[in-house]
């Protein structure tokens, strides 16, 4: 039971895989959805059932944001400049995800300048070993590190 019911050791891996994709898709189909939420959520004061018209709700049965829009200009504020609306202002936040997404790099410079200095280091110590190996007629890393000890 210990040795086959043990959990699966880490293993270091350079990414989120699919999830990064996956999670970016998620965001992109939840901007419009709650776009629209926001637009048709109501506090009505009667109980919301399927056979109620939401072309005839009164003032006080909208929502919020079609309250204040009414209360600036009803005339001008039905259902196709609604949804006109709304459609902008879901392209709107798109845009602005993208823009924040470009401009914000997806490896933080710190780790960018650790992962050069750990290529370099690794350049230096092959180097080393290489010199060595020239100086010693080592032929593997043991003879090199007997080498190193005998001077």
């Amino acid at each position: 039971m210990s040795e086959f019911g043990r959990r699966i050791s880490a293993k270091a891996t350079r990414g989120i895989g699919n999830w990064g994709s996956t999670m970016s898709f998620v965001s992109y189909i939840a901007i419009p959805i709650n776009v629209l939420v926001l637009i048709v959520c109501r506090f009505p004061n009667e109980t919301v059932g399927a056979f109620q018209d939401s072309d005839n709700l009164t003032y006080d049965e909208e929502s919020v944001i079609i309250q204040w829009l009414w209360k600036r200009n009803k005339p001008f504020w039905n259902r196709a400049n609604m949804i006109l609306l709304a459609v902008a202002f879901e392209h709107l936040i798109i845009s602005l995800k993208i823009v924040i997404a470009l401009l914000i790099p997806d490896v933080p410079a710190s780790v960018i300048q650790a992962e050069q200095r750990r290529a370099y280091v690794t350049q230096q110590a092959q180097q080393e070993m290489l010199k060595l190996k020239r100086k010693t007629g080592a032929i593997d890393f043991e003879d090199i590190r007997d080498g190193i000890e005998e001077q």
